[in-house]
């Protein structure tokens, strides 16, 4: 309190004296056992903490009169404000305490409006889902049935942070805090002109909301993963009932589930064959004499008669080999046996193949062949 003389006491400087009182009793306590938020590691939801910030103005003798204006609000999404505190409160000459002024009244914060949001959305699609899934049967619908129940345990999860985030989430509203300061007239009959200030220390209590990114990731990704195992189960039809023992389709017709029907027709390239899903190299089989492979099963040989000279090698006429037979053997196509003994007639021989004329026996030219000679001979009787 400044020095005044004893007659002037209560009248020159009343009002400087009626000021410094007034601040006296303006003071507030600090929060109390409430840790700084920067010192703060990982936060609880529901935890809260507090933030210090100075305030004021203050002018000198010649200077003009000035104010402040300090805004106070919610601008972490994490943290809603609680309550704002005035304390240490400094003032004097002509001022306008600190004051402290609602500017807007709170309710929910932003990150509660987004997490509940984002709740129903996953509570929506685990309801279409389990309408989807409802046309399945059998180990289709085991399957989907553990991925839904997969997504309902993060479903739950993720509603149990999203209420302690609503629980906590209620922000105390925008808050102001004011005041003033300006020159005043002090000293003997206040012909001096002296300084004035208004300054105090704000403590803004925040509470600590949580965040729901990583609850809400898991769900969601949960849901991604049903969604995407019901959409291909549905796509893909169950195997139809597979022939009970004896049933036989029979040839050019194949089972489809429930019963035999035609086979579709396949040109498979040279080489390989239908086997009822690709085609697959043939078999190479050995089938008996006389038979041939068909593609499934040895059948008699076709009888082609080719031209003398040639044989049927199983697709077509070539040439015969040229075989040489022991003496008293001939070839027969396909071995050598033994000749055939047939009495024929004076006058013929046999050839392999049937009684033919013999050959004079002499009277032949030389170098003139057996057939030419006898030729020659018949003619010229």
């Amino acid at each position: 309190m400044p020095v005044v003389p004893k007659l002037l006491q209560g009248v020159a400087v009343g009002v400087a004296i009626t000021a410094v009182a007034t601040a006296q009793q303006s003071s507030h306590a600090a929060p109390p056992a409430l840790p700084q938020c920067n010192s703060l590691g990982t936060p609880s939801i529901g935890s809260q903490c507090y933030e210090s910030t100075p305030v004021g103005v203050r002018v000198r003798p010649g200077d003009n009169s000035a104010d402040y204006k300090n805004i106070f609000q919610s601008t972490q999404p994490e943290y809603v404000l609680v309550d704002v505190l005035i304390d240490n409160i400094e003032v004097n000459g002509s001022y306008g305490a600190p004051t402290k002024s609602m500017l807007s009244p709170g309710g929910q914060s932003m990150i509660v409006r987004t997490s509940t949001d984002r709740l129903n959305q996953i509570k929506q699609l685990r309801a279409e889902l389990e309408g989807k899934a409802s046309v399945l049967a059998g180990p289709a619908l085991i399957e989907a049935r553990n991925k839904i129940d997969a997504l309902i345990r993060e479903e739950r999860t993720y509603e149990t942070v999203v209420q302690s985030i609503t629980s906590a989430g209620q922000d105390a509203g925008k808050y102001e805090v004011s005041g003033w300061a300006k020159p005043h007239k002090c000293g003997w009959m206040n012909l001096d002109t002296c300084g004035s200030w208004s300054r105090a220390t704000v403590y803004v209590v925040k509470r600590y909301v949580g965040n729901d990114t990583e609850a809400y990731n898991r769900a969601n990704s949960a849901a991604i993963d049903a969604r995407s195992t019901i959409d291909r189960l549905i796509a893909t039809p169950p195997p139809g009932p597979v022939p009970g023992p004896g049933i036989q389709c029979p040839a050019g017709t194949q089972w489809n589930g429930s019963a035999c029907q035609p086979a579709p027709v396949v040109q498979c390239p040279a080489g390989t064959q239908w086997n009822g899903s690709a085609c697959q190299p043939t078999p190479v089989v050995q089938c008996p004499a006389g038979t041939q492979w068909n593609g499934s099963a040895c059948q008699p040989a076709p009888v082609v008669q080719c031209p003398a000279g040639t044989q049927w090698n199983g697709s077509a006429c070539q040439p015969a080999p040229i075989m040489q037979c022991p003496a008293g053997t001939q070839w027969n196509g396909s071995a050598c046996q033994p000749i055939s003994t047939v009495q024929c007639p004076a006058g013929t021989q046999w050839n392999g193949q049937g009684c033919v004329p013999s050959p004079p026996t002499s009277g032949c030219l030389p170098g003139e062949s057996p057939l030419a000679c006898f030729l020659r001979t018949v003619m010229a009787k």
